[in-house]
């Protein structure tokens, strides 16, 4: 078989007929490749899809759950003039994400955590700088180390930096995304968040993601729609949907 080079694959299976490209896919499924062409298969941070940015001066992104940055780095490169403000509770990673960026103006590195209310709490501590399952809940009497986190709402905080307006508001708290969100109550009804990107499922019995659902119930009242679903993993075993990144944006008036 004649050595296929990545740069020459689009224009090969530009050239191939419907068969061909099938047989090929399947070839590469059977190795454990998706071939997917880029307009099919959107990737959750791309600029394309959150749409016009409609306010004055730098766009204002929030990145909650930022761990080691990984998301905050790809919304840097996508939108290079935005504000994003990087949001890591747990000490250690947010020592990691600190370092990542600090040679970086544009992207704000803030050690709380978004919630629902004000308040400080103590949960397990986190131990691994690369450990990306942290949940922000209370520490059971089994937990033998401890920290204690600071945690604000979206609303508070904007009102403390003078933020008027956050043009992506990303979530992935593992499970705590709606939290996140009510603490955003008067932002969402005044029409101040332009996107919500949140990592989600639709297995009721999935305590590490939020609810798509749900998700859309409570979104629905501030006139937020569906927009895409991105980076889907489904089960290897039965091929079910396990979880995924949601994009809702604002309706438009």
């Amino acid at each position: 078989m004649e050595q296929l080079h990545t740069a020459k694959l689009p224009e090969r299976l530009h050239e191939m007929n419907e068969l061909a490209k099938y047989q090929l896919q399947r070839w590469f499924l059977r190795h454990g490749v998706r071939l997917e062409s880029a307009r099919h298969a959107k990737f959750s941070y791309e600029a394309c899809n959150f749409g016009t940015i409609n306010q004055r001066g730098a766009p204002v992104i929030f990145d909650v759950g930022a761990n080691i940055g990984q998301t905050s780095a790809w919304f840097s490169r996508s939108f290079p003039g935005a504000t994003i403000y990087a949001f890591e509770p747990f000490e250690i990673l947010y020592q990691s994400l600190q370092k990542r960026f600090a040679d970086r103006a544009t992207v704000s590195c803030v050690n709380r955590a978004l919630g629902a209310i004000n308040r400080n709490l103590q949960v397990p501590r986190i131990k691994d700088p690369l450990f990306q399952g942290g949940q922000v809940l209370p520490a059971g009497p089994a937990a033998t180390e401890t920290e204690q986190i600071s945690m604000c709402t979206v609303d508070s905080f904007c009102q403390e930096n003078q933020i008027d307006n956050v043009f992506i508001l990303k979530t992935d708290t593992e499970g705590y995304d709606l939290e996140v969100l009510r603490g955003a109550d008067e932002m969402l009804k005044e029409g101040k968040v332009t996107n919500i990107l949140s990592e989600a499922s639709i297995d009721r019995n999935d305590s590490q993601h939020t609810n798509l659902f749900d998700m859309m119930d409570y979104l629905r009242r501030f006139s937020f729609e569906l927009h895409g679903l991105y980076d889907l993993h489904h089960n290897s075993n039965d091929g079910r949907l396990e979880y995924f990144n949601v994009l809702f944006r604002l309706k438009a008036t």
